[in-house]
């Protein structure tokens, strides 16, 4: 039964392995323009000159900035499908020459 949804298994996994490519790749690309005009860069730390709100003070708080958790969840995703994939084509081409 495994053979008969094989083409169909392929297509998808393709597709959710692009798919997720072109997410992450997006989030950074569009992240890393954003945050160019605010901080600087996608990932550092520095100081910031914050403004307080209803006062015309300003004070210099020492920032980290990057991305969080979910971020790092989602190369490491791509990383675990791109390795599942690998190991189940590898599977069947040897099986295949035996």
């Amino acid at each position: 039964m495994f053979y008969k949804f094989r083409k169909t298994q392929i297509i998808l996994s393709s597709f959710t392995i692009i798919l997720i490519i072109t997410s992450v790749a997006l989030f950074y690309y569009g992240f890393s323009q954003l945050t160019s005009v605010g901080v600087g860069s996608f990932l550092g730390s520095g100081d910031l000159d914050i403004s307080i709100p209803e006062s015309k003070e300003t004070v210099i708080i020492y920032c980290n900035w990057g991305p969080n958790i979910g971020f790092y969840m989602a190369v490491m995703v791509l990383v675990i499908l791109l390795l599942i994939s690998f190991s189940n084509r590898l599977k069947l081409y040897i099986l295949n020459k035996y």
